[in-house]
């Protein structure tokens, strides 16, 4: 009997002693995943800039070797390897066509522009312009 008593003392202590460091460690974790999950969307957000970022620069690489570039308004049209090209918005987003290849999505606004002999684009994205040299022209 008093064996018994021993062991479900010990155990009753035990099952405290557990859930109090349980409580201990959630309570040090709550911190880190905070954290974590402020990090993750911060992070998305900063992937769909970035990304418009290198979509404009692989456009620009493209553009490098284009000629006889025509603006009118939100289109700019070119010739690159002997063959007609278009670069507009469509459903709010940057395509070239023909095809269907885009290069910058989520966008609220844009406004091609010659600036001298450089060929400008203004993307705007949430509120904010952002202005990229597509290319060169001589």
């Amino acid at each position: 009997m008093k064996v018994k008593n021993f062991l479900r003392n010990k155990l009753e202590g035990f099952t405290l002693l557990s859930t109090l460091l349980s409580l201990l460690i959630i309570a040090c974790l709550i911190p880190v995943l905070y954290q974590a999950v402020h990090l993750l969307s911060y992070q998305s957000s900063l992937n769909f800039s970035l990304q418009n970022h290198l979509d404009m620069a692989i456009l620009a690489q493209k553009l490098a070797f284009a000629h006889d570039f025509v603006i009118e308004g939100d289109e700019l049209t070119f010739v690159l390897e002997n063959k007609q090209w278009e670069l507009k918005l469509v459903n709010d987003n940057l395509v070239l066509t023909p095809g269907t290849q885009y290069f910058a999505n989520k966008v609220d606004g844009l406004v091609f522009y010659q600036d001298g002999s450089c060929i400008m684009v203004d993307l705007t994205f949430n509120d904010s312009t952002t202005t990229y040299i597509l290319a060169y022209e001589n």
